[in-house]
C-alpha cells in the first residue's frame, strides 16, 4: 500500500478548463469517453482531446483566466498535470496544448503564472505573456505572435497561420485515427443499448482503435526537435503498441469465445432438459469477457496516462508492477476455469449418464463462482488503477484495501474449485457414488457463496450475453459483426461526417493486433496450491 501514499494531488474534480462557446459539431474525449457537443461550463480535463469538424469551433476557458480557441478541422490534446508544492517562482503548472493539425488562438491570463508550450509534430512554441495564433497542417508549423513573446524549437514559420481544410484534415492520421474511435464508440453504444452480444466484439473493438490512435499520436512525436517530449513518446509509444496487442488478443479472444459458445448452444437446444448447462455457460462466459475486459481498460489507460504525460515514470511503473499483476493474474485464472466449464459440459453431454449430469451441474456451478470471483478482482483493480491515475487519494487507498480483501477471497473460492474437481474425478473413477459426490459438493457450494457474500464489490455485468435463441449461421452473422470498410459518412442525427472503421477492426482508454493464439489449458498458470512452482504468478492473498 506504500505507493498508495505517493499519489500526486491532481486537481481533477473541477478539471483544468470549462468550455466557454462552441459551434457546429465537436467532439471530446475524455477519460476514455466519448461525448458530442459538450455543454457550456462543462469540464475539460488533464489529457482531454478535442476535434473540431468542418464549419465548427470551440472556446476553452482555463482557470487562471487563459483562453484557447480551437478552429475548424482541428485535433487537439490539452494537458495540464496541476501539482502542490511542486513548482517554484510562482508557477503553479505546466500547460501544453498539442495541436497535431488545425489552427488554435491561445491568449494567457492574467493570475499566477502558468508555463505554456504550443507543441505541433514538427515544433514547440514556449509562451510567455503571449496571445498567439498557432496551427499545423501535419507536416508544417505556423506561429503569429499577437502579443508577447515565445521560445520557438523545431521548424516553424512565424507569420499568418492558415485555416486547415477539410481535405487537410482528412489526410491526418491523428485526426482520423480520433474520428475512426469515435465512430466505433457510437456503434457499440448503440448495440448495447439493443443487448446485442455484437456489442461485446465491438466494445473490444473500439479499445483497439483507442490504442492504436495513441501509437499514432506518439508516433507523430517520436522524432520530435524537443528532447522532453521526444523522450516522453518514445516511451509512450512502448505502451501504446502493448496496449495495442493486448487488445487484439482480448478481440480475438472475443470471437473465439462467442464462436465456442455458439456451438455449445446449438447442442444444448436439442435437449431441452440441460438448460441449466445452458445458463452456467452463459454466465461464464460472460464474466471471461468482463475480466478480458478490465484487462485491455487497464493497459489502455497506463498507455493513455503516459501518452498524456500524466505522471512520472516512476509512479506508473509501480502501479502497473503491482496491480496490473493482479489483474493478469486473475484473467489467466478465469480463462482457465472457462476453458474447464466447456469441457465438463461436453463431457457430461455425451455421457447421457443422469448421474454424471447431476454431479457435472454441481461442480460447474462451483467453476462459475471462481469465475466470479476473479471478475470480481479485475473489477475491482481496474477500478484502482483509475482511481490512481486520476489522483484520488481517498478512493485509491480503499479501493488497494478492497482489492487486498478481494483477492484473499479469490484465493479461498479457487481453493475450494480444486476440492470440487477432486470429487468429480474420484467420481469419474467409479470410488464414489453419487450421493456422496452431490452430499460433498454441495458442501463446497456452500462454502464458496458464503465466500461470495462477503466481497467487498459485487463484479460488475456490462457484457452482453448471448441468448438461447437459433442461432444464426456465420454467413449470416458476418453482417452484423463487420465493420465497413473506410469511407466519410455522416453520423446519426446531424453529426459531423465520421469516417468509419475498416472491416475487422484494429484498438489507445484504453484504450486498446493480437498475435499470440488463446492459450491453452496447459500454457494456463496452475491452480492456486501449485503457484508457487511457476515463480511469475503470485496466488492471492500471499
Amino acid at each position: 500500500m506504500a505507493w498508495i501514499a505517493a499519489i500526486p494531488v491532481y486537481a481533477q474534480q473541477e478539471g483544468i478548463a470549462v468550455v466557454e462557446s462552441l459551434k457546429g459539431e465537436v467532439i471530446v474525449e475524455s477519460r476514455g469517453l466519448w461525448r458530442k457537443n459538450p455543454e457550456k461550463g462543462s469540464a475539460v480535463h488533464h489529457g482531454d482531446k478535442i476535434v473540431t469538424t468542418d464549419k465548427s469551433s470551440l472556446q476553452l476557458k482555463f482557470h487562471d483566466g487563459s483562453a484557447l480557441d480551437i478552429s475548424s478541422n482541428s485535433n487537439v490534446r490539452v494537458t495540464q498535470p496541476l501539482q502542490r508544492d511542486v513548482f517554484a517562482d510562482g508557477e503553479i503548472g505546466k500547460r501544453e496544448i498539442r495541436v497535431f493539425v488545425g489552427k488554435t488562438t491561445y491568449k494567457s491570463g492574467e493570475g499566477k503564472h502558468v508555463g505554456t508550450h504550443m507543441v505541433s509534430p514538427t515544433a514547440v512554441a514556449a509562451l510567455r505573456g503571449t496571445i498567439v495564433d498557432f496551427g499545423s497542417d501535419g507536416n508544417y508549423s505556423h506561429l503569429n505572435i499577437i502579443e508577447g513573446k515565445s521560445d520557438n524549437k523545431g521548424n516553424i514559420t512565424e507569420g499568418h497561420v492558415p485555416e486547415v481544410t477539410p481535405e487537410q484534415a482528412a489526410k491526418n492520421p491523428n485526426y482520423q485515427a480520433t474520428l475512426t474511435t469515435f465512430n466505433a464508440f457510437q456503434k457499440y453504444e448503440q448495440a448495447k443499448k439493443t443487448s446485442s452480444p455484437d456489442a461485446n466484439v465491438l466494445y473490444a473493438e473500439v479499445v483497439k482503435k483507442i490504442c492504436e490512435s495513441l501509437v499514432k499520436e506518439n508516433t507523430s512525436l517520436e522524432n520530435h526537435p524537443d528532447g522532453l517530449v521526444k523522450a516522453r513518446a518514445t516511451d509512450a509509444l512502448k505502451k501504446s503498441q502493448e496496449a495495442v496487442q493486448k487488445a487484439d488478443e482480448a478481440l480475438k479472444s472475443v470471437k473465439q469465445l462467442q464462436q465456442k459458445q455458439k456451438e455449445i448452444l446449438q447442442k444444448l437446444q436439442n435437449q431441452p432438459d440441460n438448460k441449466q448447462f445452458s445458463d452456467i455457460l452463459i454466465k461464464s462466459a460472460a464474466q471471461t469477457q468482463e475480466v478480458g475486459r478490465d484487462l485491455v481498460e487497464g493497459s489502455a489507460q497506463f498507455a493513455d496516462a503516459l501518452t498524456a504525460a500524466m505522471y512520472d515514470s516512476k509512479f506508473t511503473q509501480e502501479l502497473e508492477r503491482t496491480t496490473m499483476r493482479d489483474l493478469e493474474v486473475a484473467v489467466d485464472l478465469a480463462k482457465a476455469t472457462e476453458k474447464k466449464v466447456e469441457a465438463l459440459i461436453v463431457k457430461a453431454m455425451l455421457s447421457n449418464d443422469p448421474n454424471m449430469i447431476e454431479v457435472s451441474l454441481k461442480s460447474l456451478e462451483i467453476m462459475a463462482s471462481a469465475i466470479e470471483a476473479n471478475a470480481a478482482v479485475t473489477d475491482v483493480a481496474a477500478k484502482l488503477i483509475e482511481s490512481g491515475l486520476k489522483g484520488n487519494h481517498a478512493d485509491t487507498e480503499k479501493l488497494g484495501q478492497n482489492l487486498v480483501k478481494t483477492k484473499e477471497i479469490a484465493g479461498n473460492v479457487s481453493d475450494k474449485l480444486l476440492r470440487a474437481e477432486a470429487v468429480i474425478e474420484k467420481f469419474e473413477k467409479s470410488s464414489a457414488n453419487v450421493i456422496e459426490s452431490a452430499q460433498e459438493l454441495n458442501v463446497i457450494k456452500e462454502e464458496v457463496n458464503k465466500e461470495l457474500k462477503s466481497l467487498p464489490l459485487q463484479p460488475k455485468s456490462e457484457v452482453v450475453a448471448p441468448t438461447t435463441t437459433p442461432v444464426k449461421p456465420a454467413a449470416d452473422q458476418a453482417s452484423t459483426t463487420d465493420i465497413p470498410t473506410e469511407t466519410t459518412t455522416p453520423i446519426e442525427e446531424g453529426q459531423a461526417s465520421v469516417p468509419t472503421p475498416t472491416t475487422g477492426g484494429s484498438t489507445g482508454t484504453g484504450s486498446a493486433g493480437m498475435s499470440a493464439p488463446e492459450p491453452s489449458l496447459a500454457q494456463q498458470p496452475p491452480p492456486l496450491q501449485d503457484a508457487k512452482k511457476v515463480p511469475t504468478v503470485t496466488p492471492y492473498g500471499q
